[in-house]
């Protein structure tokens, strides 16, 4: 009784309006600040960049474009691989004290960045609930495909069942609200209560969040591979890497390895080019999503 009285007023709670509700608006660009969290690789406040469309209509479903820099990182998002029409965009930054040990410069600690983000991703579900998960879209150059190869084979809480709010955790038997959090094991529940996650295999990935996924010149490495990857199967997956990159063998296995967890994969060699996503090749990703993502997640519905 006590954790369906939990149940009731925790849905209640996880219904409230985002603080920044009405600030939503076409052609508005917010920032959403975690201070709970950790700060970012550049020592700033942790904080999304949001950005809605011109032509956005809070009735209508509409994809979600996270973007994942490379190098430190940052919060601003990219499109220019995108091709027309309306998505919200956000950049996800990466949190400090997240680096690969052997090598500082890289992410490394998917847990803490996948927790890091989830809590970003959980909070701009709640201010734009209308997001399209099957067609969002997950993107990442160097660090940036690093961080998504390491991050689909991280989990983080159980899934929510049907009918019970996705911004939520299961938490002995009843659901809480999911506000951001500081670290992979813990939630600031309701009224500031300290709420403990429990950890599954059906927890959360990037994959229950994004319908495609896109990695330049980054992802496959003996550091992010480790661990395994849930079913991908209605996925589709945009692999890209330099001819003359050192990126480029490891940029194979991992369009191997997505293609072997049941992801629609289309690699791309970028012949003649180093460390880089040039616009040549953002052209080429452009009409994939266009022509073959897009409109497979659209009939997939």
């Amino acid at each position: 009784m006590r954790a369906f009285v939990l149940l009731l007023s925790c849905l209640t709670l996880s219904a409230a309006p985002h603080p920044l509700a009405d600030k939503v608006a076409p052609g508005a660009t917010l920032t959403l600040e975690f201070p709970a969290l950790a700060p970012d690789r550049q020592g700033r406040t942790a904080a999304c960049e949001v950005r809605i469309p011109a032509g956005y209509d809070g009735t209508k479903k509409i994809p979600l474009v996270a973007w994942l820099a490379g190098g430190e990182g940052g919060r601003s998002p990219s499109a220019g691989f995108l091709p027309p029409g309306d998505f919200i965009l956000v950049g996800l930054p990466y949190p400090k004290g997240a680096a690969n040990p052997a090598q500082p410069s890289m992410v490394g600690d998917f847990g803490k960045v996948w927790a890091y983000h989830r809590a970003m991703l959980d909070d701009v579900h709640r201010l734009l609930p209308n997001i399209d998960r099957r067609s969002s879209i997950i993107a990442g150059f160097s660090n940036g495909g690093h961080a998504l190869d390491g991050m689909l084979r991280t989990r983080n809480g159980p899934a929510p069942t049907d009918g019970v709010p996705t911004n939520s955790i299961l938490i002995q038997g009843a659901r809480m609200p999911k506000p951001p959090y500081s670290d992979p094991d813990s939630a600031d529940g309701a009224r500031g209560a300290k709420v403990t996650l429990i950890q599954g295999s059906l927890g959360f990935t990037v994959s229950d969040y994004f319908g495609i996924l896109i990695a330049a010149d980054g992802g496959g490495t003996g550091y992010t591979s480790i661990g395994q990857m849930q079913s991908l199967k209605g996925r589709y997956a945009y692999v890209c890497w330099g001819e003359k990159s050192p990126n480029r063998r490891s940029g194979e296995a991992f369009a191997r390895a997505l293609k072997g967890k049941g992801a629609a994969v289309t690699a791309s060699e970028m012949k003649g080019i180093g460390h880089a996503f040039p616009e040549s090749e953002q052209a080429k990703v452009r009409e994939w999503l266009a022509k073959v993502a897009l409109p497979g997640c659209a009939a997939a519905k």
